[in-house]
Parts: C-alpha cells; sequence; structure tokens
C-alpha cells in the first residue's frame, strides 16, 4: 500500500454537512475560519473565491470544483466588493442537503459543505495541502461531482449504511485533493499587499 493510502485509510470523518446554493444578482458569502475540509463545486454560473492571506481570488465557474483543506477564513462572491451575509447564519435557511437562495437565484448554482476528521493522521495529511486545491482535469472534477451529490441525497434521505458511504466519500475526495495540481497561488502563504481590500479591513 502507497504512503497516501495508508493515511487515508486511517482518517474517519467525526462530521460533515452539505448544502447547494442558488444565487441571484451581486452577492457575496464570509465564512469563518473553522477546523474541516470544504468542498466546493460550481454546476452553473460563476463566483469568485478569496481566501485569507492569498494573493489573489481564484476564478471559478461552471464545471469547477476546489477544496479548502486548512480552513481559513475565506469568500465566496459574484462581486467581492459586495457586503458580505454571514454564512453560519444564512445557511440555517436551509436544512442539510437542502437549498438555501440568496437574492431570489437563478444566477449561480453550487453544491458546498465540509468534512471534519478526528485524529493526527488527518493533521498529517492536511497539513501537507495547499491552502487552495484547484481540481482541473475533468475526470476528477467529474467524480468530484458525482461524491458532492451523492452526499446531498444521503443528508435529504439518510439510509441504513450512510455514515460508512460518508466515510468513503471523505477519502475519495481527499484523493483527488491530493493527486491534484494545486493553483500556483496557493502555494504562497505569505499575507498579501494586493488581496481583496476586505481582508486588510478586516485585519
Amino acid at each position: 500500500m502507497d504512503p497516501l493510502s495508508e493515511v487515508l485509510s486511517l482518517l474517519r470523518p467525526q462530521g460533515y454537512a452539505f448544502r447547494g446554493l442558488d444565487a441571484g444578482g451581486r452577492w457575496s458569502i464570509e465564512f469563518p475560519e473553522d477546523e474541516g475540509v470544504k468542498c466546493y463545486a460550481v454546476t452553473s454560473g460563476y463566483c469568485w473565491l478569496s481566501v485569507k492571506d492569498i494573493p489573489d481570488p481564484v476564478h471559478l465557474a461552471e464545471g469547477d470544483c476546489v477544496l479548502l483543506p486548512r480552513g481559513r477564513q475565506f469568500l465566496l462572491a459574484s462581486d467581492l466588493a459586495s457586503t458580505p451575509v454571514d454564512a453560519e447564519e444564512f445557511f440555517t435557511t436551509a436544512q442539510t442537503g437542502g437549498v438555501a437562495t440568496l437574492n431570489s437565484g437563478g444566477d449561480f448554482f453550487g453544491i458546498g459543505g465540509y468534512f471534519e476528521f478526528a485524529g493526527n493522521h488527518a493533521d498529517v495529511l492536511l497539513g501537507v495541502l495547499p491552502p487552495i486545491v484547484h481540481v482541473r482535469a475533468e475526470a476528477d472534477r467529474a467524480s468530484l461531482r458525482w461524491c458532492l451529490e451523492r452526499l446531498m441525497q444521503e443528508l435529504r434521505d439518510p439510509q441504513p449504511g450512510g455514515s460508512l458511504i460518508a466515510g468513503h466519500l471523505a477519502q475519495m475526495l481527499l484523493v483527488q485533493a491530493s493527486a491534484s495540481d494545486p493553483l500556483p497561488v496557493s502555494i504562497s502563504v505569505k499575507p498579501s499587499t494586493t488581496s481583496n481590500p476586505f481582508w486588510a479591513a478586516k485585519a
């Protein structure tokens, strides 16, 4: 067994939640710093991803998938100049596995959520991944979208063995992230002088 497979075989998710986002017009959502791996897939429209201390925002369009393994504060937005809503408050409007609607929806749709992992093995693996993993290969993106959609289905309609399914899907997501080429910007962890002014105002 290769080293990555050995580490992944020891990971067990201790919590997870996924929801859809249907947004319209100008919008921005601020996500707080916390533990866990965030996963997002854009199924229609586009948005910007801005992660704290990463120099440049990342443009995400239909079909794009990203993983954020470091737990940093970040924004998802159609317009980074828009005043953001708080993600924790906003997403309580939809049950886990459901769809939250912002500004009546219609312009953007995506699926996203998080996994939390227990144990030092998770810290070892997540610590070597860059802050942003942008999955580029179409086959890998299709696999990630399938994983997220399957998790949404499981959350909407739980079935016996659902926790085991979630564990396998979490491992699949991390395998894809570990095998993907990261964005060059994601390698930099130094505070930026050209990043979104929103972060400068929060400093």
